[in-house]
C-alpha cells in the first residue's frame, strides 16, 4: 500500500502508493521520530540534600516550588529554580520510602500517603501547607502498602492511588482508591490493570485523564483512569519498574525516563504525546538509574533528583531537562483515502459510478504533527484542512488509473516534511460492469457498501447478463447494494433504510419505475420484458404509464411478477401490458388481483366518474382492444374505489353488438352496458345503493373481462 522512503536531514521524504481497489482507508505505523529536542544540564546549587534515592517529588504550583520527601531521613526539601532549601517544619510525618506524594491545587497543599519504614508498610495521610505537615484522619484508609502510584486529578478533584505492595514480602495489589480532601473510597472497576507494585501515575491535564505505565510484574502495560474504569493503552519503553514518569502541561507530553528491568538500568528518556511513544536522544544526560525523584516546574523544565545506578548508590545531583530548539521537520504520513468511487462512499458523494466523467474527487488525510505545530499542509495544488487533531485533508482530482500527489507539511518553526502520495484508482474491480460502491467491492472491514446518492448505474452484460439501469433517487436514510447474479439471473438489490422511504430504480430500455422499500429483490431485464421479485422486506411497487394512464403493480414478500409491454401503434408508447406472476403468485394491479395465469393490462380511457353520496355510482369509459371482449362468456369485475363488484360469466344479454347486464349485487342495484364506441367499445356502469366508504380522489378503477384488466386513476366528481 504506502511506503515510506528514505529520510533527509532537515526535511523528511517519503513516497506512499496504494492500489485503490477501494479506495479505502489505510493506516500506516508510524514514521521515526520527529519533534523538539530536549537538552539535560548538571545544575550546582549552592545547597542540596546528601545523596538518596527512593524519595518523592512534586511541583507545589500555588508557591511554585517543587517539593522533595526524603527517602534516606524525614526531612523535606525545596527547589525555587536555583538551589535546595530544607525547611525545619515544627511537625513531619515519620520516616519512611516509597510513599506517595501529590499536589492537591485545589486546596493549595501537597498531600502525602503510605511509604515503608522499618517496621513494614504505613496507611497514614498527611498534608503539606509549605509551612508544617498535618496529619489527617480520615475515617475510611487504604491498607498499609509501599510502592504505589499516586497523583491528583484536578478536574475531579481526587487524588487516585493505585497498587503496591503491603510490605516487601506480602501479596502484590491491584486497588483503586481516591481521596476527595476528607475520606478515601474504594473504587470498582470492571477492568484493573494486574497487581504490582513500582507503577508510576500521572495526571494528563489536556485529556483528563491519569496515566499509569509498568511496575512489577508486568509486561510494560500502559493504562488510564478516566474515574470509572481503566482502559488499557498502545505500550511503548518496553517493561520498566522504579522509573520516573511525569506530566509536562506546557509541552502536553508525558515523559518517562530511567528505572530498571533486571539486570538492565536505563537512562533512556521517552515521551507520550496522546498518541503515540516516542524516544529522545539528548546529546548527555544523567547516567542510568532508579529510584530517583523528578517533577516539572511552572515553566515546563523537569527537575531529576538522586537515585541509584550501577556502580553507585545513592547520588545527590540535581539534572535539569528542557526543550531545545526545533530543528527536525514534522512527522507526516498518508492516514487515509476516501473516494465516492469506492466501497466506502462517503454519503454526500454523487456522481456516475460506472462511467465517471472528468475527474473524480477524491479526500486524501495526512497525519502531521509537530511540537511547534503544524502551520500548513498541502497535497498537489490543494490546500489541506485541519479536520482533527493531527489530520489534515484535502480534496483532489482523481480519473481512473494512476495519480500522483506531492505532499508537504510545514511546522510552526518553518521546517518542511514532503513526500508523494500515488493512487490508483479501479472503479470496478471485478469487471462486472457494477461500480465498486454499488456491488459491494471492498477489501476492508467494515464496508460501507451501499450507493448513497443517485444516478448510479449498474449492469450485468460484462458478463453475459442482460440487465441494466439506474438508481433513479434514493429516500433518506436509504441504501443500495447491487450485486450480479448468474447469467441470466439479472441483479440482486438489497434496499436498506427507514421503512417509509423508497429506492427508485429504471431499467434500459424500459418503460417501468421500479419503487422498492427496504428490503431484497432480484431484477431481471430480458430483451422484451422485465420481471421483478421481491425476496424479503417490500412489497416492490412498480408504476406504469399504459395509454397515458398510471398503473401501479403490487409484489409483496415471496412473489413474483413479469411485465410484458407493448407498443401496438408504434409510436413509442406503451398502450398494452401483460402482467404475469410467477405460478402460485398473486399480484395486483391498481389494487385488482391477478392471479399467474397472467392478464393483459390495458389502460381506461375518456373516462368520466360521478360519485352521488358515497352511494350512487355513474361511470362511463373506453376499453380498448374490441376484439377481445366477450361478456356474455367471460366473468366482469368492476372496481370503483373501495366497492367492487363481480358479475359471473353468462349474465349479460346480447342485442344487436351490445351487452347489457341488470341486476342486484351485494344489496346494490348494478346496470353496466357495453357497446361500440369511437375508438373502442363504451362501458357505463350505474350502481345504486353501493357503499363507497373511505373512497376519496384520486380513485382507483378497473374493468375486467376475463384476462383482460382495463384501468386507471381517476378524479371523480363527488356530490
Amino acid at each position: 500500500m504506502f511506503a515510506l522512503g528514505t529520510w533527509g536531514k532537515s526535511v523528511r521524504r517519503f513516497a506512499a502508493s496504494v492500489t485503490c481497489v477501494t479506495l479505502a482507508a489505510v493506516l500506516l505505523p508510524a514514521s521515526p521520530a520527529a519533534a523538539a529536542t530536549y537538552d539535560w544540564t548538571p545544575l550546582t546549587p549552592a545547597t542540596s540534600p546528601q545523596g538518596m534515592d527512593r524519595h518523592s517529588m512534586v511541583y507545589d504550583s500555588g508557591r511554585d516550588r517543587i517539593v522533595l520527601v526524603s527517602g534516606n531521613d524525614a526531612s523535606t526539601w525545596e527547589w525555587d529554580g536555583s538551589t535546595w532549601t530544607r525547611n525545619l517544619t515544627a511537625n513531619h510525618p515519620p520516616f519512611r520510602h516509597f510513599a506517595g506524594l501529590v499536589y492537591d491545587s485545589t486546596r493549595d497543599r501537597t498531600i502525602l500517603f503510605g511509604g515503608f519504614d522499618f517496621n513494614g508498610g504505613l496507611n497514614d495521610t498527611w498534608a503539606y501547607d509549605g509551612t508544617n505537615w498535618t496529619q489527617l484522619f480520615p475515617a475510611t484508609s487504604p491498607p498499609a502498602r509501599i510502592a504505589l502510584a499516586m497523583n491528583y486529578d484536578s478536574v475531579r478533584d481526587r487524588v487516585v492511588l493505585f497498587g503496591g505492595r503491603q510490605n516487601c514480602c506480602a501479596s502484590y495489589l491491584n486497588d483503586t482508591w481516591e481521596f476527595d480532601g476528607t475520606n478515601w473510597a474504594q473504587k470498582f472497576p470492571a477492568t484493573s490493570p494486574s497487581p504490582r507494585w513500582f507503577p508510576e501515575m500521572v495526571y494528563d491535564s489536556a485529556r483528563s485523564q491519569s496515566l499509569l505505565y509498568g511496575g512489577y510484574p508486568s509486561n510494560g502495560d500502559f493504562w488510564k483512569w478516566d474515574g470509572s474504569n481503566w482502559t488499557a493503552l498502545p505500550g511503548g519503553p518496553g517493561i520498566r519498574e522504579r522509573h520516573v514518569l511525569v506530566y509536562n502541561p506546557v509541552l502536553d507530553k508525558t515523559i518517562l525516563f530511567g528505572g530498571f528491568f533486571s539486570p538492565t538500568i536505563y537512562d533512556e528518556l521517552w515521551e507520550w504525546n496522546g498518541t503515540q511513544w516516542r524516544i529522545r536522544t539528548p546529546a548527555t544526560g544523567p547516567a542510568a538509574r532508579y529510584d530517583t525523584g523528578a517533577a516539572v516546574d511552572g515553566a515546563g523544565n523537569m527537575v531529576l533528583f538522586g537515585g541509584s545506578g550501577s556502580g553507585f548508590f545513592s547520588v545527590g545531583d540535581t539534572w535539569l531537562l528542557t526543550p531545545g530548539p526545533d530543528s527536525d521537520p514534522p512527522e507526516i504520513f498518508v492516514s487515509s483515502v476516501a473516494s465516492p468511487a469506492d466501497g466506502l462512499m462517503p454519503a454526500e458523494s454523487s456522481f456516475d459510478m460506472s462511467n465517471p466523467v472528468g475527474a473524480t474527487p477524491a479526500a486524501v488525510t495526512i497525519g502531521a504533527s509537530d511540537d511547534s505545530g503544524i502551520d500548513s499542509v498541502s497535497v498537489g495544488a490543494s490546500a489541506a484542512s485541519e479536520t482533527s487533531p493531527d489530520r489534515w485533508t484535502a480534496t483532489v482530482p482523481l480519473t481512473e488509473g494512476e495519480n500522483s500527489f506531492p505532499i508537504v507539511a510545514t511546522d510552526g518553526a518553518g521546517n518542511d516534511a514532503t513526500g508523494v502520495a500515488t493512487i490508483t484508482l479501479d472503479l470496478d474491480l471485478d469487471d462486472d460492469g457494477i461500480a465498486n460502491n454499488i456491488d459491494g467491492n471492498s477489501t476492508v472491514s467494515p464496508a460501507v457498501s451501499a450507493a448513497r446518492e443517485p444516478s448510479a448505474r449498474f449492469s450485468d452484460k460484462a458478463l453475459g447478463g442482460a440487465t441494466s439501469g439506474e438508481i433513479v433517487s434514493l429516500g433518506t436514510g436509504i441504501g443500495v447494494t447491487v450485486k450480479d447474479l448468474p447469467s441470466p439471473a439479472g441483479v440482486r438489490v438489497t434496499v436498506t433504510g427507514p421503512t417509509a422511504q423508497r429506492a427508485t430504480f429504471r431499467l434500459d430500455t424500459k418503460a417501468p419505475t421500479f419503487k422498492l422499500p427496504p428490503g431484497t429483490y432480484t431484477l431481471t431485464d430480458p430483451e422484451a420484458e422485465s420481471s421483478v421479485e421481491t425476496t424479503t422486506g417490500g412489497p416492490a411497487e412498480i408504476e406504469l404509464i399504459v395509454g397515458g394512464a398510471p398503473l401501479v403493480i403490487v409484489v409483496e414478500a415471496g412473489e413474483q411478477a413479469t411485465i410484458t409491454e407493448r407498443d401496438n401503434d408504434g409510436n413509442g408508447t406503451v398502450d398494452e401490458a401483460e402482467v404475469t406472476p410467477a405460478p402460485g403468485d398473486v399480484v395486483t394491479v391498481n389494487g385488482v388481483p391477478v392471479d399467474d395465469s397472467g392478464q393483459n393490462v390495458s389502460a381506461l380511457r375518456q373516462t368520466s366518474l360521478d360519485i352521488v353520496s358515497l352511494r350512487e355510482i355513474k361511470l362511463a369509459t373506453v376499453v380498448v382492444p374490441v376484439e377481445s371482449i366477450d361478456p356474455r362468456n367471460e366473468a366482469t369485475t368492476i372496481k370503483v374505489g373501495t366497492y367492487t363488484a363481480s358479475i359471473p360469466a353468462g349474465s349479460f344479454t346480447h342485442n344487436a353488438g351490445r351487452y347489457l347486464f341488470s341486476g342486484k349485487l351485494g344489496g346494490a342495484d348494478v346496470v353496466v352496458a357495453v357497446g361500440p364506441v369511437r375508438g373502442g367499445m363504451g362501458v357505463t356502469v350505474n350502481v345504486k345503493n353501493a357503499n363507497l366508504a373511505g373512497t376519496t380522489n384520486p380513485v382507483t378503477v378497473a374493468v375486467t373481462f376475463g384476462d383482460e384488466i382495463f384501468t386507471g386513476i381517476v378524479t371523480a366528481r363527488f356530490r
